[in-house]
């Protein structure tokens, strides 16, 4: 006996239009699929450089002491950083825990600390100006930048994004 997927009955389809129907449709959802993984990987690209160059923006900001800077063409970045807290590599979960509950914040986290709570936790302790033992947690910031004033440039400037809509109407594929 062959575990190979059996071939489907034709039969059921009454004239040769429906099949040619449902071919059609069956190839563009293929070439649909193939375009999207392009699009797709076309975008991570994209996305990648530009976080590297709002990193490598903020970062002049940064050097030159400017947290925010409206410009002549409507737009106002701003600086922001983000720190990421992470469980030092000499230390234990017990013990950040631990360390959690002595300082009245138990209430905060479980026995198992969850990433996001913990990094949220000790964010606002720094936002407060209060310390953190460098013994139990290691950190790493990156900078990067908000951009405001976006939508009144995009306008002022008449860009507009068109995403061609897609309908599949009586077996036939319309592209608006």
């Amino acid at each position: 006996m062959s575990d190979a997927p059996s071939i489907p009955d034709l039969s059921v389809f009454e004239d040769k239009s429906d099949i040619n129907n449902i071919q059609d449709l069956v190839k563009w959802i293929v070439l649909e699929e193939a375009a999207l993984l392009d699009i797709k990987k076309e975008y991570e690209s994209r996305k990648e450089q530009m976080n590297a160059t709002k990193e490598k923006v903020a970062q002049i900001f940064k050097s030159k002491g400017i947290k925010s800077h409206k410009l002549d063409s409507g737009l106002f970045p701003c600086r922001t950083t983000t720190t990421q807290f992470y469980l030092s590599s000499v230390t234990d979960q017990e013990q950040l825990c631990q360390w959690f509950e002595d300082n009245g914040l138990g209430s905060n986290v479980k026995r198992t600390v969850n990433f996001h709570t913990m990094n949220s936790v000790l964010n606002e302790r720094v936002e407060a100006k209060e310390t953190i033992p460098n013994n139990l947690v290691d950190f790493t910031e990156r900078d990067s930048l908000r951009l405001n004033g976006k939508s009144k440039f995009l306008v002022k400037n008449k860009v507009n994004v068109k995403v061609p809509k897609i309908k599949v109407h009586n077996g036939k594929i319309e592209v608006k």
